[in-house]
């Protein structure tokens, strides 16, 4: 790779070792995404938001059904309505944002699959796991300085990486 080749990537060591070093986050973003897109869909329907409209208010031990107005009736459809429209918007948010981020964690987790087994091994524990160096060094019989080396030389194959696909958009 020439100079010039340097000076158009996109992807540096620290970019990359900063998408790595995030891949927790992103893995609790994305649980809290789904979760929130689960929550928007167990809003009360239509029928039962028009229900509470009713003024309906308890008399002893039965409910006594108020009176709704039609201009009562007609806001609460109204409101109702917007609420929809709102809550759409807001779930189409989730998603693309959840699409997003779980594409970005499916290419950081395919990418480092690709690399040679030991840089694979060790990006893998260390940023999908959650490994700690000591960990590693315990769990693959390797010394710090061997798992420094495996990381420095995998991330730099993931820049080459992440700059191949950059450099197709």
């Amino acid at each position: 790779m020439n100079n010039s080749d340097k000076t158009n990537n996109i992807f540096t060591f620290e970019i990359v070792s900063e998408m790595l070093n995030n891949y927790q986050e992103m893995k609790r973003n994305a649980s809290q995404l789904e979760f929130e897109l689960t929550a928007l869909k167990t809003i009360i329907s239509d029928s039962e938001f028009i229900d509470a409209m009713s003024l309906s208010s308890p008399q002893g031990d039965s409910v006594q059904g108020g009176f709704a107005s039609d201009k009562t009736a007609n806001i609460a459809i109204s409101y109702s309505s917007k609420l929809d429209h709102i809550n759409i918007k807001e779930e189409h948010e989730l998603q693309i944002e959840l699409l997003a981020l779980t594409l970005q964690m499916e290419r950081i987790k395919h990418y480092i699959s690709l690399l040679p087994l030991k840089h694979s091994t060790i990006l893998h524990k260390l940023y999908i796991e959650g490994f700690t160096f000591d960990e590693i060094v315990k769990s693959e019989e390797l010394s710090t300085s061997s798992i420094k080396k495996y990381r420095r030389l995998g991330i730099n194959q993931l820049v080459e990486m992440f700059n191949l696909v950059a450099g197709r958009n």
